[in-house]
């Protein structure tokens, strides 16, 4: 039987261990057009994946990049624009010109002005050799033909490289890339809101034996996105425009996110808390001085407060982080999840308790 590759990841297909990269049931093998593997298949029509090793070294991609001078397409997901920060990455930016695509900028309010985000981007990423930045939805296909352009203006015949986190939708983008310039749609990588869906260096050829390359999507573990499981994942990533929520807080009290973040505010006067996260995650108002039995009680109420994570620990075993607000104005990160803005909460104390160590830091407002 002649060697076939899946369509989507360009595996080769094999139907001796459905547990290993590849598997598609014998019986597909013998129909005659482009096909997917079990893998590709589940995420591209189930939006569902299995958990497969990535076996590619990143720091042999950016050894070769740099080896042959190809153009670097730095991919960030603005909700978590942190997850650029592997030390052996951070150092390759210093060094070698890329361009920067923020991507599912639209899932940001409209409120939100662009010019802001720019600046704020341009600030957090000064130490890079940025050449251009871009601001790109695939939803809405936001400045996607401008990064088609870029790709074609920067490239000067030489190989391009797509890297970025997990989930920062880097294959969406080379979707719209070969749109632009093939019908084989059947054949466009697949896509998925779950982590690490593409395996190995998928290549779509440019011509004159140049190619653009998608790399495995890598993980910070500074993010949510790094520590969540996967029935979780998918209500903490927003699939549109996040609607703020706004809560008034007039005397000490807590947030309960699920179980993903106990959030307290311990104030004398009352102050405004703007939320920008998924619409789907369900907050509960509570006590601060929750004991781990009763927090477990109402975080196993799934009607009131969602989602929930099975793994997470008692909650006096939760990581904290402790901000003092001495700004009329603060805007909190909390890499992929999303983001908070204090309002009037001078003297205040912001305790936000998670079940994993992520960052969480104070940024430039940008609201």
């Amino acid at each position: 039987m002649k060697t076939r590759l899946c369509a989507s990841c360009h595996q080769e297909l094999q139907n001796n261990n459905e547990h290993a990269i590849g598997y598609i049931p014998l019986d597909f093998l013998k129909i005659e057009r482009p096909l997917f593997c079990k893998r590709c298949y589940d995420i591209k029509f189930h939006n569902s994946i299995n958990d497969f090793e990535i076996d590619v070294s990143y720091k042999n991609i950016l050894q070769e990049i740099k080896e042959t001078n190809s153009l670097v397409i730095l991919i960030i997901d603005i909700l978590n624009y942190r997850s650029i920060l592997p030390e052996y990455l951070n150092t390759f930016l210093e060094t070698n010109n890329s361009i920067l695509v923020i991507n599912k900028i639209d899932l940001l309010p409209k409120s939100i002005k662009k010019e802001k985000i720019l600046s704020f981007i341009t600030n957090t990423f000064s130490n890079f050799k940025i050449q251009k930045i871009i601001l790109t939805s695939t939803m809405s296909k936001l400045n996607i033909p401008e990064f088609i352009q870029t790709i074609e203006t920067f490239r000067e015949n030489r190989d391009v490289y797509l890297l970025g986190a997990t989930n920062s939708g880097k294959s969406s983008l080379i979707n719209e890339y070969i749109k632009k310039y093939t019908n084989k749609t059947e054949e466009l990588i697949a896509t998925s809101f779950y982590k690490n869906t593409t395996i190995r260096l998928i290549s779509v050829p440019l011509g004159n034996n140049r190619y653009l390359y998608d790399t495995p999507g890598f993980s910070s573990n500074l993010s949510f996105y790094d520590f969540v499981d996967l029935k979780v994942f998918r209500y903490i990533v927003p699939s549109k425009e996040i609607k703020p929520i706004v809560y008034q807080i007039n005397r000490s009290s807590s947030l309960l996110f699920g179980n993903l973040l106990k959030l307290d505010i311990i104030t004398e006067k009352p102050l405004s808390i703007v939320i920008y996260m998924a619409n789907t995650i369900k907050i509960k108002r509570a006590k601060t001085d929750l004991k781990n039995e009763t927090y477990t009680n109402i975080t196993t109420n799934q009607k009131e407060i969602f989602p929930i994570m099975k793994s997470a620990p008692l909650l006096s075993k939760y990581s904290s982080t402790k901000f003092r607000i001495n700004k009329e104005k603060t805007d909190i990160y909390l890499h992929g999840l999303g983001f908070l803005t204090l309002r009037n909460g001078v003297d205040s104390i912001i305790i936000l308790n998670t079940p994993y160590e992520v960052l969480i830091e104070e940024v430039e407002t940008f609201i």
